[in-house]
């Protein structure tokens, strides 16, 4: 038997020539992130790439292998053990292609993938859908104008609006709603000064800001000279750019307001990044920023290896971002997501002069917890322990962090080998946020015996903090004494916090040895309007956490956190935050923890 108590004033329950390859690398100076890889795969460059939330999956579509174009669909699983499969389709699938734009549409839980192109001269303008559930793909059939079957276009989600938005040459805009209108195409007319884009831009969505950014790209030839600082007129052309402009442009679209409908190019502060095309740019919504990595000047052999951010909020600023771990080659034309689960950026594949098949993660946050300092038994059964910590932050000292990991031996553990050698506590509660303390009772050790106690933590972008200090104790031969959470912890415990008391309540759990079974059901009714009702059963009484979170991974509402009853329970939503603000039309996540058990499930809101 375990049991769990919790003490805390606020408890809640990530020099070459130019006929050689050129690569343009960067000196890591450690800030920016962390680097790790994750298993190869197919070597393909031009893929489209979409995240999966509900699966967490980094999904790409088609690309340029080593025998041509393909149509393959291949996902990389990205929680638990990351690897790569091919998923399957159906007889009717769409053709062999690059450079598409493959987008998740989270109400309907399936992918959409427009446009793209076969070889030099065959481009595309069809739509396709790909049901996840069912493994289906099926072309769809808008009505209106769709279009222009272009060399390249870039495809996103309108999570504001219930519609997809393609973006293509000369920035023409296009729009398609997916819902509460004619499903048809149409041409956004659209005023200010649109960016040059052709070949190779990147395109996100600043869903904050309800508009579109743009970077990048290039242009053939009649590149004005205030894009790139050339005039490409023959023969005055520098080298990087004839034959082609590559540009360094940014641009927004802006989707609501006074001034929608009109572009405007930017002049972001900072150091600008070099001009490049076939980059990957992901929106990091947490942060408010665009984040680019990589691509190529095209028309010659040079590709970088470099990161930067775009801060989207106040005055658009560019800072390059120095990211350990690696070495991450420079490349061009790779898939490139936002995970926001683990709060990274994925890429994958790509190409220099030759094709890539390695995949990275670029987790932003790379701050762990801080190790515990303050591990404590008290041993006094005679076949029980009790022991206690004070949780620290998500970052360091500060916030809420994710998961313990605590562990015994009847040896010593002072390395970070011995702690993995050593049995692990089945059934632990997630941690409260800094500063709570938490108290565990074992039983069912041995009698007469020394036991050796280490603790880990990690955070939600799976950073983990340092070994703790170690703690021991003998549970005694004889008598039928159990350790408790009780007087001897309470007094050492309330002396280091200034008279800070226990929560009198017990939170049991299961033996290690055999978790309980438990279940989340399906949000009711969904999609809903209102309110919805959720329920959840405990195989037994103890801690649980219920908690929904955005697509963005951000913490939306606690709805349930602490010690409930064995049996069914229901929670209702109202639709609104933790401060009390009615949420967003759209697909939202809820979160059930319960110890090691966790799963998830999504809730659709429509407009109200």
């Amino acid at each position: 038997m375990i049991r769990f108590f919790f003490a805390s004033a606020g408890l809640r329950t990530l020099a070459v020539s130019v006929l050689a390859t050129i690569v343009m690398t960067h000196t890591a100076w450690g800030t920016g992130g962390q680097w790790s890889s994750y298993p190869d795969g197919v070597e393909l460059a031009g893929q489209a790439a979409a995240y999966d939330p509900v699966r967490q999956l980094m999904i790409t579509f088609g690309g340029n292998g080593s025998s041509g174009e393909t149509n393959d669909l291949r996902a990389l699983a990205l929680s638990g053990s990351p690897s790569w499969s091919t998923l399957p389709k159906n007889e009717n699938y769409p053709s062999a292609r690059r450079y598409a734009s493959l987008v998740y549409d989270p109400i309907r839980d399936r992918l959409l993938l427009f446009g793209g192109r076969y070889g030099l001269y065959t481009r595309y303008n069809d739509l396709w859908e790909y049901d996840l559930a069912d493994s289906q793909w099926s072309e769809l059939s808008p009505g209106g104008t769709a279009p222009l079957a272009d060399y390249t276009t870039n495809a996103v989600y309108d999570s504001l609006r219930d519609r997809l938005i393609v973006v293509g040459g000369d920035a023409l805009v296009w729009a398609l709603p997916l819902s509460g209108a004619p499903f048809n195409w149409s041409f956004i007319a659209q005023g200010g000064t649109p960016p040059p884009l052709m070949m190779g831009f990147r395109l996100v969505y600043d869903e904050t800001n309800d508009r579109l950014i743009t970077f990048g790209g290039h242009d053939e030839l009649d590149c004005p000279p205030q894009w790139d600082d050339c005039s490409c007129q023959i023969p005055y052309c520098p080298d990087h750019c004839y034959p082609y402009c590559n540009l360094r442009t940014v641009a927004e679209y802006r989707l609501s307001g006074q001034n929608a409908n009109i572009w405007y190019i930017l002049s972001p502060e900072g150091t600008l990044p070099d001009w490049r095309a076939y980059h990957s740019a992901i929106y990091d919504p947490g942060r408010q920023r665009m984040v680019v990595f990589g691509g190529r000047i095209y028309g010659h052999d040079i590709f970088y290896d470099d990161v930067w951010q775009l801060t989207l909020s106040g005055t658009p600023t560019w800072t390059e971002l120095y990211p350990t771990g690696g070495p991450v080659d420079a490349r061009g034309a790779h898939a490139g997501i936002y995970d926001p689960v683990r709060d990274q950026l994925v890429i994958g594949g790509g190409a220099t002069t030759t094709l890539l098949s390695d995949a990275w993660g670029l987790r932003f946050d790379s701050v762990p917890p801080a190790a515990i300092d303050d591990l404590l038994v008290e041993a006094a059964g005679r076949y029980s322990a009790a022991v206690s910590w004070t949780a620290p932050g998500d970052d360091g000292n500060s916030g809420q962090a994710e998961e313990f990991d605590l562990r015994y031996s009847t040896s010593a553990i002072s390395t970070d080998a011995q702690f993995e050698s050593a049995s692990q506590v089945g059934w632990e509660p997630p941690p409260g946020s800094d500063g709570t303390y938490h108290c565990i009772e074992l039983d069912n050790l041995t009698s007469c015996t020394t036991y050796y106690f280490a603790i880990k933590t990690t955070d939600e972008s799976g950073n983990w903090s340092g070994l703790s200090n170690g703690a021991s104790g003998t549970t005694t031969c004889s008598g039928n004494s159990a350790a408790t959470c009780g007087s001897g912890l309470r007094a050492e415990r309330e002396a280091k916090s200034g008279g800070t008391g226990w929560d009198s309540g017990i939170q049991a759990g299961p033996d290690a040895a055999a978790l309980p079974e438990f279940d989340l059901g399906p949000a009711q009714p969904s999609p809903s309007a209102g309110s919805v009702r959720i329920r959840f059963t405990m195989g037994q009484r103890g801690p649980v956490s219920l908690r929904v979170y955005d697509l963005s991974g951000r913490l939306v509402r606690t709805l349930a956190s602490g010690r409930v009853e064995a049996g069914p329970h229901e929670v209702v939503w109202d639709a609104r935050d933790d401060g009390g603000r009615a949420v967003p039309a759209g697909v939202y996540f809820y979160k059930m923890a319960a110890g090691s058990w966790q799963s998830q499930r999504k809730v659709v809101f429509l407009e109200r």
